[in-house]
């Protein structure tokens, strides 16, 4: 009788823990928002900070719903300095994946004060890196928000790379030559990051 209740418990148990397995699995992905107020908050790099930390775009982004209908992933980042500002943007290259941003200034009310497609950025050495400036005290920007560029998705970069590779010989060295091309992909997944830097009003 013991062991038919202890089997009991057991096949019980096995059936609670396939169901929480099968729930988890069959569980809805996340609902779209449809304010930006309703969006999670990331904090920027704040100031001080010698090299901004990068955010994996993917990993953080909701998805928002416009008002005609269509989705997409954004990440919307909250500011709190005292204008003026600087706002720096910038994207890593990661595994031969760049990430297409597109980046939008909001204010407090979260209308847009300023728009930045990803042409908007330049490439320095293996980065892409955008500055922006919030001068009006009266109307600072509050929020950045980053979606994805659809005109950049798809294209590529290429980078040449060269230098000189030095192999020791007997009596001496060998110095040898290369260069090699660098491809990336626009892609819209990609790490960003967003810093602040106050700026010193002159008299």
């Amino acid at each position: 009788m013991r062991r038919s209740a202890l089997a009991l418990v057991a096949v019980l148990a096995c059936g609670i823990g396939l169901d929480a397995r099968a729930a988890r699995q069959d569980a809805p992905p996340p609902a779209c928002v449809e304010r930006l107020d309703e969006l999670p908050l990331l904090a920027p790099t704040p100031p001080g900070k010698r090299k901004p930390k990068p955010l994996p775009f993917a990993r953080h982004a909701s998805c928002f719903r416009h008002g005609d209908g269509s989705e997409e992933p954004v990440v919307l980042f909250a500011l709190d300095q005292a204008a003026p500002f600087e706002i720096q943007a910038s994207i890593d290259n990661r595994q031969g994946k760049i990430l297409a941003a597109r980046v939008e200034a909001l204010d407090a009310q979260f209308e847009r004060i300023a728009a930045y497609p990803f042409d908007a950025f330049t490439r320095r050495g293996g980065m892409y890196s955008l500055s922006l400036f919030s001068n009006d005290p009266e109307r600072p920007v509050r929020y950045v928000l980053v979606t994805i560029d659809p005109d950049a998705v798809g294209r590529f970069d290429q980078r040449l790379m060269s230098g000189v590779a030095t192999f020791p010989l007997p009596g001496g060295a060998y110095n040898h030559a290369y260069e090699s091309a660098l491809r990336s992909e626009m892609s819209d997944t990609g790490w960003i990051a967003i810093a602040v830097t106050p700026l010193t009003e002159t008299p």
